[in-house]
């Protein structure tokens, strides 16, 4: 086909008019500081010498002629071309910035949750989430995983929550933001060791207030909760009694 094409006598005069078609709409679209024409030449920067822009600078191709296929732009334009190009640019950037920050949001949120579930499993499946970097930590540290955080085993192993106790920061921090486990266990620590105090006794307040409503929530009329808390008094003086027994023999032997 090449071959038919170079055989016609307008061949090279077609070529050489496509060539300068697309000269021509190089330079048309080149916005902004341009730094090489489209015909190859360097961009020089010159001052004009006519009577109608004399002083004005230009930005110029070094083998520029007038005939449409060169660049000789007014220096003004280009520097707004280009500001305009840039601040396009910027926008363009925030735009994706402000996309990924929604995607991150959406990433953290998600994250939190599932790491909210681990932790109501029990406060130590939290560690290697906060070993794992300030990202992470800061979502085990958020008030939503903090008040689901399963703590009992600190109400069975009293030693968890010591002040020498490496658990006893997170223990606090729970207390902080209302976990009802962790400001009965450090309401009791207080009552215990550092005596009473109005701090300490209205914590211990607040927890048996919670238990109070969680226990009435579950009899329908004030006198099916008396029967039971009657039942649950009698057999607890029961099991004293019978501790009583046990020990009196043991001394007794």
């Amino acid at each position: 086909m090449d071959r038919l094409c170079e055989r016609d006598p307008w061949y090279d005069e077609m070529k050489n008019a496509k060539k300068k078609m697309d000269q021509l709409e190089k330079v048309g679209l080149m916005e902004g500081i341009p730094e090489r024409c489209p015909c190859g030449g360097r961009i020089l920067v010159r001052i004009s010498e006519n009577d109608g822009d004399k002083g004005k600078r230009y930005y110029q191709c070094d083998v520029y002629k007038n005939d449409g296929l060169h660049i000789r732009k007014l220096w003004d334009k280009a520097m707004e071309e280009e500001v305009t190009n840039l601040r396009e640019e910027i926008d363009t950037h925030h735009k994706k910035i402000q996309s990924l920050e929604y995607y991150q949001q959406e990433m953290r949120s998600e994250l939190k949750d599932i790491i909210r579930r681990i932790g109501s499993q029990g406060f130590r499946y939290l560690g290697p989430f906060i070993a794992a970097g300030p990202w992470f930590k800061e979502i085990v540290y958020s008030r939503e995983v903090l008040l689901d955080a399963d703590l009992d085993e600190f109400m069975f192993n009293t030693r968890l929550g010591r002040e020498e106790s490496i658990y006893r920061p997170f223990l606090l921090r729970c207390a902080a933001e209302g976990h009802k486990t962790a400001r009965y266990i450090e309401s009791l620590r207080r009552l215990t060791q550092v005596g009473p105090s109005v701090e300490a006794l209205e914590m211990l307040g607040e927890v048996g207030m919670i238990v109070n409503r969680t226990f009435m929530a579950r009899f329908e009329t004030l006198q099916d909760a008396i029967d039971i808390a009657d039942v649950v008094e009698s057999q607890l003086e029961q099991a004293y009694a019978f501790l009583g027994t046990l020990r009196g023999d043991a001394t007794s032997k």
